[in-house]
C-alpha cells in the first residue's frame, strides 16, 4: 500500500466519522446551552375548556376557568395565560393562574354581553387562544 493510499483511507475515515457526530448531535438536538426550552420545542399547548360562569347578573361575582393541555412533557411553570376582554363594557376582573389553568374573577356592573380570550402560552413561544362570550342581565 503506498502513502496515498493510507492518506486517501485516513481521509474516508475522518470523513464518516466526522458525518457520524453530525448525525447523532443532528439527532439529539444540538450542542449545549441551557435555553430553559430544551426538549419542549417539538411540544405544543391548546386551550381544552373554558368553564364557569356564562350567564351572569349584573353586581354578581362570576368567574371563568380556562384548562390548557400540552402535548410532550411541558412543566407548568412554562406555562403562562393572557386574558383580554374583546367586545363589551369593560369589565374589570382579577386573574389567578394555577399549574395548567387560569381563572378569572369579576362583577359585571352593566347588563349586555362581553367576550373574553385567553391565550395559553409556553416559554418556547408557542401559543393557543380561544374566546368566551357571557350574557349579563339584571
Amino acid at each position: 500500500m503506498n502513502t496515498h493510499s493510507i492518506l486517501a483511507r485516513r481521509t474516508l475515515l475522518s470523513s464518516a466519522a466526522a458525518l457520524s457526530v453530525a448525525v447523532l448531535l443532528s439527532a439529539c438536538g444540538g450542542g449545549g446551552g441551557d435555553s430553559g426550552d430544551e426538549g419542549i420545542l417539538g411540544d405544543s399547548i391548546t386551550v381544552a375548556s373554558i368553564t364557569g360562569n356564562k350567564d351572569v347578573k349584573v353586581g354578581q361575582t362570576a368567574t371563568l376557568k380556562a384548562e390548557a393541555v400540552t402535548t410532550g412533557d411541558i412543566p407548568a411553570d412554562q406555562v403562562s395565560f393572557e386574558w383580554t376582554q374583546t367586545a363589551g363594557t369593560t369589565i374589570p376582573f382579577t386573574a389567578k393562574q394555577d399549574n395548567y389553568t387560569s381563572t378569572i374573577t369579576f362583577v359585571p356592573l352593566a347588563s349586555g354581553t362581553a367576550k373574553f380570550q385567553v391565550t395559553a402560552k409556553t416559554r418556547s413561544g408557542k401559543s393557543n387562544s380561544r374566546d368566551q362570550e357571557i350574557t349579563i342581565t339584571n
